[in-house]
């Protein structure tokens, strides 16, 4: 197989084997011509193996030649957007994106980019996130790294509005409703100002429990879900529950508002005694699982507490 074919096959498999292209390539490049689409698109292939291997001379000798001949050509543009990032030449990068999107704003290529670069950076990439997702919405993975940034931000809000859009997008991932449920938990705990209990018509604890049951229905045994369940629905047996605003509750549950209504303690005791012997049959650790028997015990009791204080205050 002559180095042409074998750089065709690589080309053609989507194999990134930059240092056998460099051996390949170099060679085949100086002897012949640039004539053929071929022989461009070898050229365009050492020049990523280039950029791969750190030879930034070999990649900007190659854009250089594709420059001369295509003098405004959005894939040599791309080239060169790829050369000054591996120069580190990151403003002259980001014009470069900057420019390609001011002429056709789904770029995805652009959009991608200047995320990498600010998060090479180290600076705040929320802004270029939105900016993509604006463009392509059913991206699943650009939404989980949003909410994976407004984690690291501790914006549990806009952590669950990202989630919401992935759960969405993919609705039988357990992995992506315990995330979610993770963050109502830790909303409905919250002590900040800045965060509302009502921006949503179903109490943040309930919406928490809902999803860590969802999650399990996904992947039965998990023990991070059990875990999740059996905390929120102890909290939803142990803690009053808050009324919706009036302005947060839709059409839908208006209508349901006159059918019976149901025991939410109970559901969430329930609930509660379930993840905990799950969590039990789980948990190998004999020391661990000693550990789940006794906090079983504690939170009977305090379910129970919590339960014959509703009814003496139904009594009253």
């Amino acid at each position: 197989m002559s180095a042409k074919e074998k750089l065709n096959f690589l080309r053609d498999q989507k194999l990134r084997k930059p240092e056998e292209v460099m051996k390949l390539a170099l060679p085949y490049l100086q002897t012949g011509s640039l004539h053929s689409e071929e022989d461009l698109a070898i050229l365009e292939q050492l020049i990523i193996a280039a950029i791969d291997t750190g030879n930034l001379e070999v990649a900007e000798s190659g854009v250089t030649k594709l420059e001369s001949r295509f003098t405004d050509s959005s894939r040599v543009l791309r080239l060169r957007g790829l050369v000054y990032e591996s120069a580190s030449n990151y403003p002259a990068a980001l014009e470069l994106y900057q420019n390609l999107l001011a002429k056709n704003p789904s770029n995805l290529f652009a959009h991608k980019r200047i995320y990498a670069i600010s998060k090479a950076q180290g600076v705040n990439v929320v802004p270029s996130l939105l900016s993509y997702l604006k463009e392509n919405q059913g991206d699943v993975q650009g939404w989980y790294e949003l909410a994976d940034q407004y984690m690291a931000l501790a914006d549990w809000q806009g952590a669950a509005f990202a989630l919401e859009e992935c759960v969405l997008l993919d609705p039988l991932s357990s992995h992506l409703h315990t995330l979610l449920g993770e963050c109502y938990y830790t909303l409905s705990n919250s002590t900040s100002p800045n965060v509302s209990k009502n921006f949503t018509s179903e109490p943040l604890i309930l919406m928490s429990r809902r999803h860590f049951s969802e999650a399990l229905n996904l992947k039965r045994g998990s023990v991070r879900a059990l875990m999740g369940l059996a905390l929120s629905s102890k909290q939803s047996c142990t803690s009053e529950i808050p009324t919706p605003a009036a302005s947060n509750v839709s059409l839908v549950d208006k209508i349901k508002s006159g059918t019976p209504q149901v025991d939410e303690q109970i559901v969430g005791a329930k609930l509660h005694e379930f993840a905990l012997a799950e969590l039990s049959k789980s948990v190998k650790d004999q020391k661990l699982n000693k550990s789940v028997q006794e906090y079983m015990k504690k939170s009977a009791a305090e379910i129970k507490i919590a339960m014959e204080n509703k009814e003496t205050k139904k009594d009253v």
